[in-house]
């Protein structure tokens, strides 16, 4: 829609351009669909849409000068033209593109490159949406590693945040491509499964549990992860604020009775 919405605009203005008489200038509408095109349809369209409204800015330019113009007052109007045009597309792409850079930013945890709460948040209610649609249940794992203060204490925060790493790059390895992890808070993770029910969802934590163990172990044998998840089903009724709720005390249960070790439990 927003292509048909550029061409559509552009080509509007190159037929009023052309039609309307010489002294109407519309030279200023082009900015429209240029400012559309940079921030919906990337730099190829936008490109175009510049290319396509400097020609037709430069012909409206060439109706109004007088037979004889001079060399240097055609190539004004010409390059008039072409510098606004162009300067004004790339204003508006480079602005675009700041805006991405922060808007992903505010999403990502810098230390990790995992999700942040907001980015994580965003996506598991598309996701709890999607499985409303199918019928499929979805598991929400909630996974806090144990005595991580004592590591940060004894070893030195470098270490710390050595050891924030390596686990995340050892979940995003053993979890699949559909998965979502973030970062929640300082050794705080949680872990979105789409599409697994009860048993699907405890083998895969499992096994991941299996990886994070000997990793977490080899930066302090004390070390552990802790490990608290809720299945749910496609209709169900608890919002995702509530499952996350849920999964976190189970997790927190984990740590109270034994920990270093998963839990995984059916929500209706």
């Amino acid at each position: 829609m927003r292509y048909g919405v550029v061409a559509s605009l552009t080509g509007l203005l190159s037929w009023l351009d052309i039609v309307t008489p010489n002294y109407i200038f519309i030279t200023g509408f082009y900015f429209l669909p240029i400012f559309i095109a940079a921030w919906y349809c990337g730099a190829i369209i936008t490109a175009l849409v510049v290319v396509i409204s400097i020609v037709i800015g430069i012909f409206s330019a060439a109706q109004n000068l007088p037979g004889k113009a001079l060399y240097w007052e055609v190539g004004l109007a010409y390059s008039s033209v072409l510098i606004v045009f162009v300067i004004f597309g790339l204003q508006m792409y480079f602005l675009r593109s700041m805006f991405n850079h922060l808007h992903a930013e505010s999403r990502t945890d810098p230390l990790t490159g995992l999700l942040t709460r907001r980015g994580f948040s965003e996506a598991a209610e598309f996701e709890k949406a999607r499985s409303a649609r199918y019928g499929h249940d979805f598991t929400i794992a909630m996974i806090d590693l144990d005595n991580f203060k004592l590591i940060n204490d004894t070893q030195g925060h470098a270490a710390g945040d050595a050891l924030l790493v390596s686990v995340s790059r050892c979940m995003t390895e053993v979890l699949r491509e559909i998965d979502f992890i973030a970062r929640f808070g300082g050794d705080e993770f949680v872990v979105l499964l789409p599409d697994t029910n009860l048993e699907e969802a405890k083998i895969l934590l499992d096994r991941m549990m299996t990886s994070l163990r000997p990793l977490l172990q080899s930066f302090d044998n004390r070390a552990g992860a802790s490990i608290g998840a809720v299945t749910a089903s496609a209709d169900t009724s608890f919002t995702f604020a509530e499952l996350m709720a849920k999964a976190d005390d189970v997790m927190y249960s984990v740590k109270k009775e034994r920990k270093d070790r998963v839990v995984v439990e059916q929500i209706s």
